[in-house]
């Protein structure tokens, strides 16, 4: 075979090329003609074009660039897809593709199956398969290493699926390394399903330098601090209408997040038997959320967005489950696990979604099970399994989220909340917070420490800095921006066929000592608070007791409606007596409804 020496300036290649050997010179490059990319390849495997003596079997490719219009939260992006293999409308697109980064095995305009693909440079797809496509792909391999720029829309996932395509995977196994460098992309109105894969993403931490040119670039290489995250890399991403269905598979990430959805409109996630992992010391097993700012959610009529984990197991250093804008649902069944060492489920601007888990699925958490912060979310806990080391199972609290934004969040040290005209005996159903527990045994605590501060919205004046404009459509998600879903709530805890074990209360909310403001350098300091149970002001607490349920209370409690059922129990844990003051005066503890400021004592 030939060989090619490039000393200095350009040379702009017409066409592909196969070489022994090519030499390229410091102060030379080599380039396709507009409109087209390159792509060189050594022994099979993909590497930019750079300095450096290249032997063995080295091919240029010249491709044609493969365009297309994929939408961000309402908005257009036009990018251009360069990847191994390219499928439109059911057709292999082979002046688009790039065969020389295809080891082994076959590829069709149907499937693929028996492949390698290595590439080692930003941005190159595996696959990208749009359009009306079925495709399989099967007993595959797939190792990205080097930056995606852009994973809202899949630039550099290693299999990216869009348009109307129908895609299954299959005993595969992908890994990429890098920032935004995902393994899986499902966007347009595409339907994937993975079944015995495994799929990981690690990141790097980048340089303040690098994450400066990444924001010029308007690259999205780390995740809002202000919701404690940490982290460069999402293994996957579910946007626009996709659908994504997971069986037995494995998936991890090594920060950030396993199973996410971002730039959503409608979707839907099923995992089935499988096992998701964060390997490093932060990130979420699936996210939930419907943030198309476009869409009108009320008229659809439906969830924008529904994770459902069927008997899977998750591992994760910060949540299982991170929920936050509009009404998205998320359910763990059939004896699901969640081992975590913070919390279960996070969920904060949420606006009217629900959370299910029963089935015998289980929470094993360091911290709270649930926090719940700036949101109206309904929970149902049915025949479930919470687990919170810290012994909290609900820690309702006050959202110290400051948003998309570089703002220190203000603790209110000292303030002292103040009564306002809020009815703490009723629950509005578009506001407060709702939770069920049924048919179990939780032992644990259900504890309410919001207030009317809204410190999440305090800003420090910047001189000369004009607050950026609320983007268009951010009225239609309420709780994304001001004080909408902010302030105080009302928690409603109704117990049926149930037993709960522990302290439900009214409660006021404490930071550390000493601790005045939370940043993006301290930022695991967000919700990290010490509940203690304390006469409601606004944040009212409203239980029920059904027939067939009992309440064992484990330490002084507030409320401000009990109702009991005739045949239902409110009484001491371990034997000892409890004792009820209403306004101050004692009553027994007897089947009825009860109002006014509770307070329930051991003695």
């Amino acid at each position: 075979m030939d060989t090619m020496s490039v000393k200095e300036g350009t040379t702009v290649l017409a066409k592909s090329v196969s070489l022994a050997r090519l030499s390229i010179a410091e102060g030379g490059a080599i380039a396709a003609p507009e409109g087209k990319y390159l792509t060189l390849t050594v022994d099979g495997v993909t590497y930019p074009p750079d300095p450096g003596v290249y032997e063995g079997d080295v091919r240029i490719t010249i491709s044609d660039n493969f365009t297309r219009s994929t939408f961000r939260f309402g908005e257009e992006t036009i990018s251009n897809y360069h990847a191994a293999v390219i499928i439109d409308d059911g057709n292999l697109q082979k002046g688009s593709s790039v065969p020389a980064a295809v080891q082994g095995g076959s590829v069709t305009s149907t499937k693929a199956d028996g492949i390698r693909i290595d590439s080692r440079e930003w941005n190159f797809n595996g696959f990208y398969i749009t359009g009306d496509s079925n495709y399989s792909i099967s007993n595959s391999s797939i190792y990205l290493k080097g930056d995606g720029t852009d994973d809202f829309v899949g630039m550099g996932a290693a299999i990216a699926v869009s348009g109307n395509a129908d895609v299954k995977i299959q005993k595969t196994k992908v890994r990429t390394e890098g920032i935004g460098r995902g393994t899986l992309f499902v966007g347009g109105n595409a339907h994937v399903s993975m079944e015995e894969c495994e799929f990981a993403t690690e990141s790097y931490v980048p340089t303040p330098e690098q994450l400066e040119e990444g924001r010029k670039q308007e690259r999205m290489m780390e995740p809002p601090w202000a919701i404690g995250l940490r982290g460069n890399g999402r293994a996957l991403n579910l946007a626009e209408c996709g659908t994504l269905d997971i069986d037995k598979s494995h998936v991890t990430s090594n920060s950030w997040g396993v199973l996410s959805i971002d730039g959503a409109r409608v979707n839907r996630l099923n995992v089935k038997d499988s096992l998701i992992e964060i390997l490093g010391k932060n990130g979420y097993g699936c996210f939930c959320i419907c943030d198309d700012l476009m869409f009108d959610y009320e008229k659809f009529g439906e969830p924008g967005c529904i994770d459902t984990i069927d008997h899977s197991v998750f591992n994760v250093a910060y949540t299982g489950i991170l929920m936050s804008l509009g009404n998205g649902q998320g359910e763990f069944k059939n004896g699901s696990i969640v081992n975590s060492e913070r919390f279960g489920a996070f969920i904060h601007r949420n606006n009217g979604g629900k959370l299910k888990i029963n089935s015998r699925s289980v929470f094993h958490t360091k911290s709270s099970c649930i926090v719940v912060k700036g949101s109206n979310t309904y929970f149902e806990l049915d025949d479930a399994v919470m687990e919170p080391e810290n012994g909290t199972i609900l820690q309702l609290m006050d959202n110290d989220d400051v948003g998309m934004c570089d703002d220190p969040f203000l603790i209110p040290v000292g303030e002292v909340d103040k009564r306002d005209d809020r009815d703490l005996s009723t629950a509005i159903p578009d506001e407060d917070i709702f939770v069920t527990v049924s048919n179990m045994e939780a032992r644990g605590n259900f504890l309410n420490s919001t207030t009317d501060f809204r410190a999440c919205n305090r800003r420090i004046p910047k001189p000369g800095v004009t607050p950026p404009e609320p983007p268009q459509g951010a009225e239609k998600l309420r709780g994304f921006i001001g004080d909408t879903l902010m302030g105080a709530k009302n928690l409603d805890l109704k117990v049926k066929n149930a037993s709960i074990i522990g302290i439900i209360s009214a409660a006021n909310a404490y930071y550390k000592e000493g601790l005045t403001r939370i940043t993006k350098e301290n930022c695991e300091e967000l919700s990290n608070i010490t509940q203690v149970p304390a006469e409601p002001i606004n944040n009212g607490v409203i239980v029920s007791i059904d027939a067939k349920s009992t309440w064992f209370v484990t330490g002084t409690s507030y409320l401000t409606k009990l109702t009991i059922e005739e045949g239902g129990k409110v009484t001491g844990a371990d034997g000892k007596t409890l004792e009820m003051y209403i306004d101050g005066e004692q009553k027994d503890i007897l089947p009825g409804t009860y109002v006014g400021m509770i307070q329930l004592s051991l003695s």
